[in-house]
């Protein structure tokens, strides 16, 4: 481990080291001084400061309020990396959207966030019907104030309508994809699609019958599916009571494929959220060739 020792404050203020990815660094001996335990031996691992400063972020700031170029700032995680992290950190213990995976039919996404000076939230909402019937949109959310990151609740998006079901006496969906009564948000909704109409959406017969039917309301119904407040979204990610506003909010984007090994960092789209959020600006955010269309995401 790479150690940065406390020098003689009047002598040398500062002292010169090699980070671990070979750029120098300066550390304040005096900040070392402030930060080092009684009966401690004046040697700090980079892990201990790390630690420290995490605790007290401003011990890294000089009394202009600023952070001085090439000193603790470079032991300090920028938030644009805390963004990247936390989104890689998810996405390889796969909790993380996968538009791809095989018990989710996957039919339409939407991206929000949520910012403030000390608090940033991305919110993904993912409408498709699973394997156990279920129309729903997944909410995942992730920030530094969410308490566990990834999926943190699932809301039916498609109702039966009432006194009836979607299954039959065996368990197995029972709709007619070209004649269908759903609630949605409480409100009845009736559809009648031709098989031309859904043949030229791109729905055919061979796709399970729950992804032909929620393929084709998202197709009619677009964003009336996702959840119709800030406040409501927030409230899905246990955030109710706190007050981020909306940042930046898209269904265009280019999305990972982590099922292949490719992670949100490795994205355009991710990297510019990460500058944008960092620094506040929401039109650093490029989409980039988005890929978020469902006919992209099959098998």
């Amino acid at each position: 481990m790479r150690l940065l020792r406390c020098g003689n404050v009047a002598v040398n203020r500062f002292r010169h080291r090699r980070g671990c990815d070979g750029t120098k660094r300066s550390v304040s001996c005096g900040t070392l001084g402030m930060l080092r335990r009684r009966n401690c031996p004046h040697v700090f691992g980079r892990w201990e400061l790390e630690k420290v400063l995490a605790a007290k972020p401003s011990l890294a700031y000089s009394q202009s309020g600023k952070v001085p170029r090439g000193r603790l700032r470079n032991i300090m995680r920028t938030k644009r990396e805390e963004v990247l992290q936390t989104l890689d950190s998810a996405s390889e213990k796969y909790d993380f959207p996968m538009f791809n995976n095989e018990f989710f039919h996957y039919a339409d996404c939407r991206l929000s966030v949520f910012l403030t000076n000390d608090e940033w939230i991305v919110v993904f909402e993912e409408v498709a019907f699973t394997t156990q019937h279920l129309f729903g949109n997944w909410i995942a959310a992730y920030g530094n104030t969410i308490e566990t990151q990834g999926t943190q609740r699932i809301i039916k998006c498609l109702s039966p309508m009432p006194g009836t079901t979607f299954v039959d006496e065996h368990g197995m969906l029972s709709m007619n994809p070209n004649s269908f009564e759903v609630l949605i948000h409480g409100k009845r909704y009736t559809f009648s699609p031709s098989k031309s109409d859904l043949v030229n959406l791109g729905v055919t017969a061979d796709m399970p019958l729950g992804a032909q039917i929620i393929r084709w309301v998202s197709n009619e119904l677009g964003s009336d599916l996702f959840i119709t407040s800030s406040l409501d979204l927030l409230s899905a990610c246990g955030r109710g009571s706190a007050s981020p506003d909306l940042f930046l909010q898209t269904e265009k984007w280019n999305h990972p494929d982590i099922a292949n090994d490719i992670l949100p960092s490795r994205t355009n789209s991710f990297r510019s959220l990460a500058r944008a959020i960092e620094t506040g600006d929401a039109t650093m955010f490029k989409a980039g060739r988005d890929n978020t269309d469902w006919k992209l995401w099959i098998p």
